[in-house]
């Protein structure tokens, strides 16, 4: 269970009651085209987070749900904060806790029971990079076989700046990752690079991704429920 939601990070308020007259959805925009880069209202609906108004990529009653970004600029801190959702004059109020980091994956369905989203990016002039499975060596742009490159999609880590605090594990086998950042054309996406080490066995494995600052770990889904990678010969 996730111990609180972080800045930048994609969230979901599911309601029991219709949200908005009719289901709207954003178009999104890029983070350096556009501010804000979400609308802060749709069909009437908003939701601002300790003050802060949040963007907005879905509010609707089917399902009866608000997909929503956290403000990037709210600090992390040891008190829950308010969210109060405003649907066409009619106020509902809740509180959650701000923290650094809190992982998601995304995954291939968008949903659970879909597979890790990631892909090849070893050869970085190929367009579209290939999806699992994937072998451990690939070759890169000059037909050099190299140790493969992967690209991670997930959420919840827009405010880490270094990538070694950040580990995924593909089975039992962790690795640190060499980058991550924020991807400016998705608001709330966020995008981790890591090397397939040279011993990982071929396997269908769960991935997890922990945030490490030092003092307590936080990790997105547990393996028992986690999006799945293959890993080939």
């Amino acid at each position: 269970m996730a111990l609180g939601i972080a800045p930048g990070e994609i969230t979901l308020i599911r309601a029991s009651v219709d949200l908005a007259p009719s289901n709207a959805m954003s178009a999104g925009g890029a983070e350096e085209k556009r501010a804000p880069v979400l609308p802060v209202e749709l069909n009437g609906v908003s939701v601002a987070v300790n003050g802060a108004a949040s963007g907005l990529y879905f509010v609707g009653n089917n399902p009866q749900q608000i997909n929503l970004v956290i403000p990037i600029g709210l600090a992390a801190g040891t008190t829950p904060v308010d969210v109060v959702v405003n649907n066409n004059g009619t106020v509902f109020r809740s509180r959650i806790q701000l923290i650094t980091a809190q992982p998601d994956i995304f995954t291939t369905t968008m949903d659970a029971g879909g597979r890790a989203l990631i892909c090849n990016i070893t050869n970085e002039m190929r367009f579209p990079c290939s999806m699992e499975p994937f072998k451990v060596m690939s070759t890169d742009r000059n037909g050099t076989l190299v140790a493969t490159k992967l690209l991670l999609s997930l959420t919840g880590v827009r405010k880490v700046t270094t990538a070694s605090q950040i580990t995924v594990t593909i089975g039992t086998t962790d690795i640190v990752a060499s980058a991550i950042r924020p991807n400016t054309d998705m608001p709330g996406w966020d995008e981790i690079e890591f090397l397939l080490p040279a011993d990982l066995m071929p396997g269908d494995y769960p991935v997890v991704v922990k945030f490490n600052p030092g003092g307590a770990v936080i990790s997105s889904r547990p393996a028992e429920t986690a999006p799945h990678v293959t890993i080939i010969p």
